[in-house]
C-alpha cells in the first residue's frame, strides 16, 4: 500500500476516501509505505515542510490500523508524530524499513520499541542512536545504509541474535571495538569504506555477498575469513574485476595468482563447501574454462569438495566474448543442465 505526498490529505474527503479503502481489508494483515513523492531525487529537491504536514495529517489514520500492521516503510522527519505513548502496540509488525530525513536534527522515536514480532529493520541515514528505540535483541535481520561505521557497531552490538546483515557504510574514522556475531550466516557488504571489515568475525558464514569492492579492501577481508575460520557455500559477486575477485575468495596475500575459474577447476583447497556461484559484470573471463570448472564441480568426484548446485553468470556487452565460446559453453553444458546443475548465463543490456 504506497502513500505519498502527491495527493492533498489537507482535504477531509481523501482522508475518508482512503480509511474507507483500508477499512475494507477488514483484519488482514497490512503492509503500509509512506515515502515523499520525490524522495528519489536529490534531497534539495524535497518538500519537506510539505511532506512533514501531510504526513502529520495521515499518521493518526493510518495507526489506528496499526495492529494490522506486517511490515511498514516510512521516511521520517524530526517532527513526524510518532511516540509509543500516543498509539497502540505494534503486535503484528514483523519488518520496518526507515530512513531519517535531516538525520542531524534530534529527536527521539519511539513507537517501535513494543513490537514483539519484528524481526527484520533497515536503517537509512540515521542521525543519533538514542532517536529510535527498537527491540534490538529479537532481530534476525538487518540492513544499513549511510550510517558511520562506529554507529554501526554500537548497534550490531545490541544485535546478538542476527543472522543476515547487509551493510553500505558512510566514511568515518576507525572504531576501536572489535565484534563477534556468532549466528550470522549471510553478508552483504557494499562500497568502498573497508574499516568495518577490521572489526567484524563472522564464524558462521555460508553466504558471502560483495559489491563493488575494490583491490585495497582485499586484505582486509582476507583478514575477517582467517579470523572467522570462514568456508562460504554461496558467494555473489558484483562490479568487481576478476583480479579482485580472485583475491577476494582465496585466503593468500600473494599479489597475482591463477585465475578464479581454474581454482575452482583444480584446487581441492580452495572454497571446498562452494555449493553456490553467482559473477556478475565481470572484466573478463573464459567461457571454456568455465565449462571445465562446472564439470569438474559437478560430477569430478573430488574427495572433501561439495558438488556445485547452481552457477549464474551476467556478463554486459563490454566483456569480450566470442560466438563460438558462447555456443561452446551451451553446449558443454547441455547435459549437465539436464542432469539438474542450476546454469543462468545472461547478458546485461
Amino acid at each position: 500500500m504506497l502513500i505519498n505526498d502527491q495527493c492533498n490529505w489537507d482535504e477531509e474527503i481523501n482522508l475518508r476516501f482512503l480509511q474507507r479503502w483500508i477499512s475494507r481489508a477488514g483484519s488482514r494483515p497490512l503492509d503500509p509505505c509512506l515515502i515523499p513523492s520525490t524522495f528519489s531525487g536529490p534531497l534539495s529537491t524535497l518538500n519537506i515542510p510539505r511532506y512533514s504536514k501531510q504526513i502529520s495529517k495521515l499518521l493518526p489514520m493510518l495507526l489506528s490500523y496499526s495492529s494490522q500492521w506486517r511490515s511498514l516503510d516510512i521516511t521520517l522527519y524530526p517532527s513526524t508524530p510518532f511516540t509509543s505513548d500516543t498509539y497502540t502496540r505494534l503486535v503484528s509488525l514483523v519488518k520496518l524499513t526507515a530512513t531519517m530525513l535531516l538525520p542531524q536534527v534530534p529527536f527521539i522515536m519511539t513507537t517501535f520499541r513494543d513490537a514483539p514480532a519484528l524481526r527484520e529493520v533497515s536503517l537509512a541515514s540515521l542521525g543519533p542512536l538514542q532517536s529510535i528505540l527498537l527491540p534490538w535483541i529479537q532481530l534476525t535481520h538487518l540492513n544499513l545504509a549511510k550510517i558511520s561505521v562506529p554507529k554501526s557497531l554500537e548497534i550490531l552490538k545490541q544485535t546478538p541474535n542476527l543472522e543476515v546483515l547487509d551493510i553500505f557504510p558512510q566514511p568515518s574514522a576507525s572504531p576501536s571495538c572489535e565484534l563477534t556475531i556468532a549466528h550470522l550466516h549471510t553478508f552483504t557488504f557494499r562500497g568502498c569504506h573497508y574499516t568495518l571489515l577490521d572489526r567484524l568475525t563472522l564464524p558462521s558464514l555460508r553466504t558471502l555477498q560483495l559489491y563493488g569492492l575494490r583491490s585495497d579492501g582485499v586484505p582486509r577481508l582476507l583478514e575477517m575469513g582467517i579470523r572467522s575460520s570462514w568456508s562460504p557455500r554461496a558467494i555473489s559477486l558484483d562490479t568487481m574485476g576478476q583480479e579482485t575477485s580472485t583475491l577476494c575468495l582465496r585466503n593468500s596475500k600473494k599479489e597475482h595468482f591463477s585465475l578464479l575459474i581454474e581454482l575452482l577447476s583444480s584446487d581441492d583447497q580452495f572454497l571446498p563447501a562452494l555449493c553456490e556461484i553467482t559473477i556478475k559484470s565481470p572484466t573478463e573471463i573464459s567461457l571454456p574454462a568455465v565449462a571445465d570448472m562446472l564439470v569438474s564441480r559437478w560430477r569430478g568426484h573430488r574427495e572433501g569438495v561439495a558438488k556445485l548446485k547452481s552457477f549464474h553468470l551476467a556478463f554486459s556487452h563490454s566483456t569480450e566474448i566470442t560466438a563460438s565460446a558462447f555456443h561452446e559453453l551451451t553446449s558443454r553444458v547441455r547435459l549437465l543442465l539436464d542432469q539438474g546443475l542450476d546454469i543462468q548465463v545472461t547478458l546485461i543490456k
